[in-house]
């Protein structure tokens, strides 16, 4: 299991980057350490590679992080249950042996209701509209005193 703090890239390229947080370390290109991670992820060991995104990236960078996984994972990345293990309560989970040569992606989810829809935006290969480059997971502001509801 390898986690990957993803961050908003800075301008001019504004590529995601991976780092520690606002911490005084190393930025890494998320698209290198993809490519890194496809090329070397079963070398010694066929069991599954779990990435534990966390995961610091507006919409739009969000996206060019799904277009690295597709593009350097391939068909070993885990993108639907298999079909001896299919995904409801009470049902059995795949274990290590069954998902041997996958890369599996641990990353928040959002509510069903945003998930189809971003899902459908993606599929169709629309652009998303431009946001502010906020932590996506960060709570909502507090409001201020006099903005309180009443």
């Amino acid at each position: 299991c390898v986690e990957l703090d993803c961050w908003d890239g800075k301008a001019p390229d504004e590529e995601p980057i991976i780092t520690h947080g606002k911490a005084m370390c190393t930025e890494i290109m998320a698209e290198e350490a993809f490519d890194a991670i496809g090329k070397c992820a079963f070398v010694t060991s066929e069991y599954p590679v779990v990435l534990s995104f966390e995961n610091h990236c507006c919409k739009k960078q969000q996206l060019k992080l799904a277009k690295f996984c597709e593009k350097y994972f391939g068909d070993t990345l885990g993108k639907a249950p298999l079909e001896k293990f299919p995904l409801g309560p009470g049902k059995r989970m795949a274990g290590p042996v069954h998902l041997k040569n996958r890369i599996l992606i641990k990353n928040k989810r959002l509510k069903a209701e945003a998930e189809k829809e971003e899902l459908e935006i993606y599929l169709k290969g629309g652009d998303l509209a431009e946001e502010a480059a906020e932590d996506p997971n960060a709570p909502p502001p507090e409001p201020k005193p006099d903005e309180a509801p009443k």
